[in-house]
């Protein structure tokens, strides 16, 4: 299958986006039954919900996992290793955002982030993803429903405040990669 990416090289660092329409209504009332059993994560996160990192076990997934899988063969002719893998729901609602931050703990080229976006408007805060160099250098991506986004997980990256009364849904997760 071909899958139509846009690529954006940045300080110097890629930035994949595509986008594909899954059952969004079945990620995101998902990601709230979750929600109601899981406290949560404060991390990056400020105001906002954030679940715990081993979301990608559920079946509500798969389909996902398939697309992250073929994007990633597409891009890196490399495919993710999900048992090394971790992945986690994010919920935003009015006002909340993510402060800068970057995904590099354990630091590896073949370490990827990335996101997917449920459910966001024009007001629901755009990501950022900024040159590790000069942190206050930065590019905005203004993410669309259906956004599918991969970057190193060692590039710092942030999200501006939501300023919809709708919440902003995303999937957000870190994948290594293996050689096929």
């Amino acid at each position: 299958m071909f899958i139509k990416i846009n690529k954006h090289s940045l300080y110097p660092t890629d930035v994949y986006i595509t986008n594909f329409s899954l059952n969004f209504n079945l990620l995101i009332n998902t990601l709230y039954k979750i929600k109601n059993q899981d406290k949560g994560n404060f991390i990056s996160n400020i105001g906002g919900w954030q679940s715990s990192k081993d979301i990608f076990v559920k079946k509500e997934l798969n389909t996902l996992k398939i697309l992250i899988k073929d994007t990633c063969l597409q891009i890196y002719n490399k495919e993710p290793i999900y048992k090394q893998s971790d992945c986690w729901g994010n919920i935003s609602s009015y006002s909340h955002y993510n402060n800068m931050h970057d995904h590099a703990r354990d630091p590896s080229p073949n370490k990827i982030s990335g996101i997917y976006y449920l459910q966001v408007n024009d007001n629901s805060g755009n990501l950022k993803i900024h040159d590790n160099s000069y942190p206050q250098v930065y590019t905005k991506f203004n993410p669309q429903k259906g956004d599918l986004i991969f970057f190193q997980s060692s590039i710092f990256h942030s999200v501006e405040p939501n300023f919809s009364r709708e919440d902003r849904i995303s999937i957000a997760f870190n994948i290594y990669l293996k050689s096929v």
